[in-house]
C-alpha cells in the first residue's frame, strides 16, 4: 500500500510559492539556478513534523509527547527533489513565511522514503508520512504512522539510516545521549560549567 500523504492546512501551498519565487530571485539555490523564479518547482509528499524535546526522551516518553510544529513538502523539479520546503505551525495556525533547505540532509530524507515505500513491510499496512525532530540531540527521522508506527533515521546518535526502528528500538538508541545531553545542561538548557 502507498504511504498516505495527509491534507496540509488551507494555504500551505501558497505560503511555499511565495518562498520559491522569493528564493528564486536572491539567492544560489539549485532550483534557482535551473529555472528561475521557482518555475517548474512542485510540492510533493506533504507532511506534518513533529518536535520533541530533550527532556522528554531522558525521561523515557514516547512520540505520544511529540507536538506538530511544522508543515513540510518536498520540492520537485521534473524528476528530481530539488529543496524541501517548511511552514512553522502553531495553534492550527500557519506561519506567513516559509523556509527552503537543500543539501544532504534533504537528499538523506527522500532517501529514507524511497527505502520505505520499497519495502515489504510497508507494503503490508496503512503509513501516514510523518516526521519526527528532536533538535537537543540531532535527531530526524521519518515516521510512518499506523498500528505500529517505524521509523526511518536521517540523523541521529546511535542510529543507522536506511534501517527501520519500532517506537521502542528507536527510543532505546537516543535515550542515552538524552540522558547525558540532560546531565550536563541546567534547567534553562544550558550548559553547565
Amino acid at each position: 500500500m502507498p504511504i498516505k500523504i495527509a491534507t496540509a492546512p488551507a494555504g500551505f501551498e501558497q505560503t511555499l510559492e511565495r518562498a520559491v519565487t522569493d528564493a528564486s530571485a536572491h539567492s544560489n539555490l539549485r532550483f534557482a539556478a535551473a529555472g528561475g523564479a521557482g518555475a517548474g518547482v512542485m510540492p510533493a509528499a506533504k507532511h506534518p513534523a513533529y518536535t520533541m524535546g530533550v527532556d522528554q526522551v531522558a525521561a523515557g516518553s514516547g512520540v505520544s509527547k511529540a507536538v506538530p510544529t511544522s508543515w513540510r513538502a518536498f520540492l520537485v523539479m521534473g524528476q528530481s527533489t530539488v529543496a524541501l520546503g517548511e511552514v512553522a505551525a502553531s495553534g492550527g495556525q500557519l506561519a506567513r513565511d516559509a523556509s527552503i533547505s537543500e543539501g544532504r540532509l534533504v537528499d538523506r530524507a527522500v532517501e529514507a522514503i524511497q527505502f520505505a515505500e520499497q519495502s515489504a513491510v510497508v507494503a503490508q499496512q496503512d503509513f501516514e508520512l510523518r516526521f519526527l525532530h528532536i533538535p537537543g540531540i540531532y535527531v530526524l527521522a521519518l515516521w510512518l504512522h499506523g498500528l505500529q508506527d517505524l521509523f526511518v533515521p536521517v540523523l541521529g546518535p546511535g542510529l543507522k539510516t536506511l534501517q527501520f526502528y519500532s517506537e521502542a528500538d528507536l527510543f532505546k538508541a537516543i535515550q542515552p545521549a538524552a540522558t547525558e545531553l540532560q546531565k550536563q545542561t541546567g534547567d534553562q538548557g544550558a550548559a553547565r560549567f
